[in-house]
């Protein structure tokens, strides 16, 4: 079945651009180009919905609230040419789930829309269609990572992440100790290069660090090593 995707962008040129790249990769793409018609049609099924930022009648930021307020649980990534660590952290805190800063490689960003879309029916589907390869790992101090149902609990309390939160953490604990800077971590979680985006990582990093930490200002977990990047203690 084909994934549909909208895409919302006044950028008449720049939305066309993706639509037909799209097209040509499988998808089916409904566009729009201002934040009124983005919450109506978003209240249909879809299987990804592309948001920019900046939008006539209705920021993106608002309709993404609107959304997640109907109990619209599709994955919502937001086109935006600002990178700045407040403008990701308030999409993400509002019910984004990643962000996709503007300009970007075409080829590269229908390998991130395959990767959301894949993971977001992964999840959809019954836990008994789900294949187990790996079991499920407990680290010290009561944090458990179960890679077959992408979910993790710390002291048996379920821990809801967002899929990048999830990719992040299935990575970084793959590789204990191991030290990835933000260039790294964003070229292998994200896949993309990292080009003056590593804010993306750090708005990552902090809102893990809040959901698996007892104590975020001192994880665990998580730790920075400073002037080189991050790694995940299992010690």
């Amino acid at each position: 079945m084909k994934a549909n995707i909208l895409i919302v962008e006044d950028n008449v040129e720049f939305a066309q651009l993706m639509k037909e790249h799209l097209e040509e990769n499988g998808f089916q793409v409904e566009w729009c180009d201002n934040g009124e018609d983005a919450f109506v049609l978003g209240l249909k099924e879809w299987d990804l919905i592309l948001l920019d930022i900046i939008l006539p009648k209705r920021d993106g930021l608002q309709v993404c609230v609107e959304l997640r307020n109907q109990n619209i649980d599709t994955p919502i990534i937001f086109l935006t040419a600002f990178g700045h660590e407040s403008v990701i952290e308030t999409g993400l805190s509002i019910g984004a789930d990643d962000f996709i800063v503007k300009p970007f490689v075409l080829d590269t960003f229908v390998a991130r829309v395959k990767g959301y879309i894949h993971r977001h029916r992964l999840r959809q589907q019954p836990k008994s269609h789900q294949h187990r390869s790996t079991e499920a790992i407990t680290f010290p101090e009561g944090l458990e990572i179960d890679p077959a149902k992408a979910s993790v609990k710390r002291n048996n309390e379920v821990i809801e992440l967002k899929a990048m939160e999830w990719k992040l953490l299935q990575f970084l604990s793959s590789h204990p100790g191991r030290i990835f800077s933000k260039e790294e971590l964003y070229n292998r979680v994200w896949g993309e290069e990292a080009v003056g985006v590593d804010n993306t990582v750090t708005v990552h990093i902090r809102r893990l660090r809040k959901k698996i930490e007892a104590d975020p200002k001192s994880p665990r977990y998580i730790l920075t090593r400073r002037g080189i990047g991050y790694c995940f203690s299992d010690k």
